[in-house]
């Protein structure tokens, strides 16, 4: 309908386009005042076969586009035509193909005209396994497709024909609604929201609360004031074959988007009337006034709410609040206890935030630092990221000598992460460091990297950064010997040493840093007892970098055990064979029947991240090589069992002074002891970074707080 109030009628009419008794398209024009404006005409071009399911759309000027399904038009089956026409009913150029992709049907559409005249269709697509896509495809003013056919139902393919239902506003935004079975009973009712572009302002929304049973022909209608209303048929509450109606307001968005409504009243009260106001989660949005109050002087002046959308900084994509309104409360009977209907909005996931506010005006630069979602296996908490930069020049002109003013934050550009710096070179700005921070397996992380600060002081939190392990080695040290010389950076002082014949030579570089060379003779390295490592007694996960010159060398080669493995008493070993195979005993005393064996999973000369998971209440080990699960077998596993408390030995790394032949040769990085049983997401991921960093994140350029 144009705004003067004409409007067009449109049908699908059997056996007047043609004498094969099918079906045609035809329409009629229609003044405000209901009057006909001419006769009807036929829309439609080819007359062949069926024309039906059709749809239109009027702009501001009364153009306007028609669209249908046509049966064999374009090669296959049905497929998706339209038509435009000028405010008089007159063909504005030729009848156009909607739909790119042909195979199989393209039949169920809608079409809606935004009022310059632009347009969007969205259709069903049927796949050759007979499942079911809902496209949209833009348009140009003139007819012209703008860009191509975008797929609405991201999640997965529909087994059931999506009639959809397609609305816009004034600026462009358009939200989609169609039928799918996915609700978990029946068929359901979902709406998706887009910008002009074709950019995604939601994710695949349900509609329906009740889910038995269907919920079926979705009807969606923008408000003139914002936002949009959803009206289907089914199954709901109180009604089993009823009409039910879902309101949606514009959505905020995690960039501070707003929008607003009114309240007024109908009639004056004799008193105060006070209308409370509430969001039904603080995180996600925040209002301008908790309650607004109607006196018998402003009870018909509309009164205005703002309700904004809140950077919550948790990649957990779009979120559904409420705006709960009411009830009044008042002693006019008449209007006490007035309880209008709430508002339900979708709070937009910032999936690309521009953060301007800066971490603190003494540092002068900063560099944004984006994580990619794709190398993140899942979303993981107070993960550890390696922060490697090969050579940077802004922080080596920049940045103190000693990296004390070195800061990172979160996407906020001002909540402080925890880190460690494990080598900079003031020289070149090259850096190794460790940073605490949340992880999105589906959205990229950012966080930054501040310098610029002559009067800085330490901003390091070494502990803080680890503070979820026992024990956390980067072996970086230059062995000699001395007791405590390998720093455990978790803040529980379970420092190391090595022994054997270990010197400065054997510091090596490994695939994260520095670490070092063992030489199957009788090098290793001891961990002493400790009270926190005899407080892990539910879970444990043990973890490093190993490089085996040759894992199958014929000899036993030990990567951990507890000193009195081979004393008769509880104790571990974590060791491969002679053949290379890799085993794993939790309880490694007489009988020598407790073991996790599998084949060796080791390339000779390979840096491979190594770990080994332990939950002491179901008696299960497993070991992820590169952060993939291997496969072994096991014996006599539950019936014997070491915890860190009952095994009161130190822990020995690379050899065992007992067994003189099982002593490893190879290179070693990283090792690290957390009380917890690691998820092979947290593995991967953490192989994912340190493997290749470069990969991992990516460096924006330097940004300077003078031109915030």
């Amino acid at each position: 309908m144009a705004p003067n109030g004409d409007y067009v009628v449109i049908w699908a009419s059997y056996g007047q386009d043609n004498a094969d008794g099918e079906s045609g398209i035809f329409a009629q024009l229609f003044n405000a005042d209901g009057s006909t404006n001419g006769g009807e005409f036929q829309v439609n071009t080819y007359t062949a076969g069926y024309q039906q399911v059709s749809s239109v759309s009027m702009a501001d000027n009364g153009n306007f586009v028609v669209t249908w399904g046509s049966e064999n038009q374009d090669g296959s089956n049905y497929g998706v035509f339209g038509q435009l026409f000028d405010a008089n009913g007159n063909p504005i150029g030729s009848e156009f193909q909607v739909n790119t992709t042909t195979d199989n049907a393209q039949l169920y559409n809608d079409v809606v005209m935004l009022p310059d005249g632009r347009f969007v269709v969205a259709f069903q697509s049927v796949n050759a396994d007979t499942s079911v896509d809902l496209l949209i495809q833009r348009f140009n003013s003139d007819g012209s497709k703008l860009g191509g056919e975008i797929q609405v139902n991201a999640v997965s393919d529909m087994d059931y024909f999506p009639i959809p239902s397609i609305t816009a506003d004034a600026y462009g935004n358009f939200t989609v609604a169609w039928n799918d079975s996915s609700d978990g009973e029946g068929n359901g009712v979902f709406v998706r929201s887009y910008d002009w572009d074709g950019n995604a302002l939601s994710g695949e929304t349900q509609v329906n609360t009740t889910t038995w049973d269907n919920q079926s022909f979705p009807d969606v209608v923008a408000q003139a004031g914002g936002g949009f209303i959803v009206v289907w048929g089914g199954n709901g509450a109180g009604d089993d074959q009823g009409v039910f109606t879902q309101r949606y307001g514009l959505a905020t968005d995690e960039q501070a988007g707003s929008m607003t409504f009114e309240l007024v009243l109908e009639s004056a009260p004799t008193d105060d009337v006070v209308i409370p106001i509430s969001v039904t989660d603080g995180s996600e949005a925040s209002l301008s006034t908790a309650s607004i109050t109607f006196t018998s002087g402003n009870w018909n002046i509309p009164q205005t709410v703002t309700v904004t959308g809140i950077q919550d900084f948790i990649a957990d994509g779009d979120q559904a609040y409420s705006v709960d309104i009411g009830p009044a409360t008042s002693t006019d009977p008449n209007f006490n206890g007035l309880d209008p209907a709430n508002l339900s909005l979708i709070n937009v996931a910032n999936t690309a935030p521009q953060m301007s506010e800066w971490f603190d005006s003494d540092w002068d630069s900063r560099k944004q630092l984006t994580i990619s979602s794709a190398q993140v296996a899942d979303d993981v908490s107070n993960f550890p990221v390696l922060i490697t930069l090969n050579a940077d020049a802004d922080l080596a002109a920049e940045a103190l000598a000693n990296g004390d003013d070195i800061v990172f934050t979160a996407a906020d550009g001002v909540t402080q992460l925890a880190h460690e710096i494990e080598f900079f070179d003031e020289t070149t700005g090259e850096i190794r460091a460790w940073v605490k921070a949340d992880l999105s397996g589906t959205v990229d992380t950012d966080i930054y990297l501040y310098f610029g600060n002559s009067a800085s002081g330490p901003q390091e939190n070494v502990a803080g950064v680890w503070d979820n392990y026992v024990g956390v080695y980067h072996l970086s040290e230059s062995p000699d010997g001395t007791p405590g010389e390998l720093i455990d950076s978790s803040g529980n002082g379970n420092h190391g040493a090595t022994e054997g014949t270990m010197d400065a030579t054997d510091s090596v570089p490994t695939a994260v840093g520095q670490g070092l060379a063992f030489d199957g003779i009788d090098d290793k390295i001891r961990i002493p007892n400790s009270a926190s490592l005899n407080t892990i007694t539910d879970e444990a996960t043990f973890s490093l970098w190993i490089n085996y010159v040759d894992a199958a060398d014929g000899q036993h080669q030990i990567v951990m055990t507890s000193e009195d493995r081979f004393s008769a008493t509880d104790g571990y070993e974590w060791a491969s064979n002679g053949a290379g195979d890799h085993f794993f005993y939790p309880d490694a005393t007489t009988p020598d029947g407790n073991y996790n064996v599998g084949d060796n999973p080791f390339t000779n000369g390979t840096w491979h991240h190594l770990a080994a998971t332990m939950d002491f209440s179901t008696k299960e080990v497993k070991i992820y090589v590169d952060g993939e699960p291997m496969e072994f077998t096991s014996e006599g596993v539950p019936a014997n069992w070491t915890t860190t408390t009952t095994s009161t030995a130190d822990l020995l790394w690379g050899g065992n002074p007992d067994r003189a032949t099982r002593y490893f040769l190879g290179m070693m990085d990283e090792i690290r002891i957390a009380d917890v049983a690691r998820s092979q997401a947290w593995l991967l991921t953490e192989y994912n970074n340190q493997n290749a960093p470069g990969a991992f994140l990516s460096v924006g350029s330097s940004e300077s707080r003078e031109d915030q």
